[in-house]
């Protein structure tokens, strides 16, 4: 699926989904999940998300978007980066498809993401490229028809135009139409089937990512995106989300 790369605010981007980087228990953390939260409405949010409760590292879970201009957000559940041998490519792959497939079995046509695990999580900025372009690019879904990748560092906006990619000046557009979103889908949010769902869905797109990352060739690129200097990076950080 052909995307495009805008900036600087995914808070303020008109979408179906809006992606954001998670934690495990669905908590705001520093960084995009602080903008998004905010905007999107922190007690309403957080509530929603208290009562989902957790979601693994890879997979991904929706919710109302609320406040914000979308009819979801779909929490994709980022990986810390360790040192290159925990599974981190991965994961970050999986977070990335899983958010593709619960955007279109949620029947949005269109869905804007941040640069996941590029900027609390430790990972090298080329490797978090190559995973949102690697993963986005490949997905071919039922409804989803329109993805971009919202950034807002001028160090990443340099890196993505390396890639071949023009960055677009971010400007508002019309509203989603929320009116769509019935009783019955806010009560599913609520509700154990949709959490078991969305897992299974998730597995099975894990399956996809986990093949190209293990590929050799594939492995050997990743390796040339200053991962070490990354593992150092979070090291030093350690900050909570």
């Amino acid at each position: 699926m052909k995307f495009k790369v805008t900036k600087p605010n995914i808070a303020e981007a008109s979408a179906d989904a809006i992606v954001l980087p998670a934690n495990e228990r669905l908590q705001e953390s520093p960084g995009v999940s602080e903008a998004v939260f905010k905007a999107a409405g922190k007690k309403k949010l957080q509530k929603t998300c208290d009562e989902i409760g957790y979601c693994a590292v890879g997979n991904a879970v929706p919710t109302l978007a609320y406040g914000l201009n979308a009819k979801y957000i779909i929490h994709a559940v980022v990986p810390k980066w360790i040192d290159g041998n925990h599974k981190e490519y991965e994961l970050l792959g999986a977070a990335y498809l899983c958010a593709l497939q619960t955007a279109d079995l949620m029947g949005c046509e269109s869905v804007a993401f941040p640069l996941l695990a590029s900027e609390y999580d430790g990972f090298d900025q080329k490797l978090a490229i190559a995973a949102a372009e690697k993963t986005i690019s490949d997905f071919f879904g039922k409804n989803l028809k329109k993805a971009a990748l919202i950034i807002r560092a001028s160090q990443t906006e340099n890196l993505v135009r390396t890639t071949g990619y023009m960055i677009l000046t971010y400007s508002k557009e019309n509203g989603v139409n929320k009116k769509t979103i019935d009783r019955r889908e806010q009560t599913a949010f609520m509700i154990g089937s949709t959490k078991k769902l969305i897992s299974l869905m998730a597995k099975d797109q894990a399956k996809k990512v986990l093949s190209w990352f293990r590929a050799k060739e594939n492995r050997a690129a990743i390796i040339q995106c200053g991962i070490r200097t990354a593992a150092v990076f979070c090291r030093k950080k350690k900050q909570k989300r």
